[in-house]
């Protein structure tokens, strides 16, 4: 009897609703096995393997879905997210953009090309994706973090400080936030706030050195 694609992927998200990932990603990669022009089979065999922690196994996947279909947009979503993790920062811009030409009105890739651009340096065109992100999103908090950042790496402390309470308003415990916002109130040479905005972040992540370390200068 053949197997059929479509029925294994059924089943695949099934136990990936319930986390069960290892065995989820055997009924996927049957899939596409069973159906090698699958697009969706291959998706799914890539989006489980980043939840597995195997980016280059997920990037091949993804890379593959993307031969047959250059057109899907969520696989290109996916494959950014691996091609970050990978540091491998150009290439994650230009998959967010593959994302954005088809689907514009999605904050999330504005945010995740401007993150990108960050890592690259490119400050400017990161506060421009940023920025686009937040008009789509006013609520999105990681936005309002990267474009804090990329103020701030413009030297443009106050605003970067206003972006960052913003993110912080969104969600009090976006760690990276607070670091951010520690680190620019040091700038600022506000040390007392920027002592207590650390100890706020050291709540949440007590062992993080990097933390520790820059409240320690913000003593000096």
């Amino acid at each position: 009897m053949p197997v059929d694609s479509e029925s294994l992927i059924t089943q695949g998200k099934t136990l990936t609703d319930r986390g069960k990932y290892p065995q989820a990603l055997a009924l996927f990669q049957k899939a596409r096995i069973a159906d090698p022009t699958s697009v969706r089979a291959w998706y799914y065999e890539g989006w489980t393997l980043r939840r597995l922690q195997r980016p280059h196994d997920a990037l091949k996947a993804f890379e593959r879905a993307c031969d047959l279909d250059p057109t899907s947009d969520f696989v290109w979503f996916e494959m950014s997210y691996v091609l970050f993790a990978l540091g491998r920062y150009q290439e994650t811009v230009d998959a967010c953009d593959q994302v954005i030409r088809f689907n514009a009105q999605q904050a999330v890739p504005w945010a995740n090309k401007g993150a990108a651009l960050v890592k690259l340096g490119q400050y400017a065109e990161a506060l421009k994706a940023c920025e686009r992100a937040i008009e789509l999103n006013p609520t999105y908090a990681f936005a309002w973090q990267s474009k804090g950042y990329a103020l701030f790496k413009l030297g443009n402390y106050q605003n970067a400080l206003d972006a960052l309470e913003q993110a912080l308003a969104v969600d009090p415990n976006a760690v990276n936030a607070l670091v951010d916002k520690a680190n620019t109130l040091v700038c600022l040479e506000r040390y007392q706030e920027a002592i207590m905005t650390y100890d706020t972040a050291l709540i949440l992540e007590p062992g993080n050195p990097v933390i520790w370390n820059n409240q320690g200068n913000a003593f000096l």
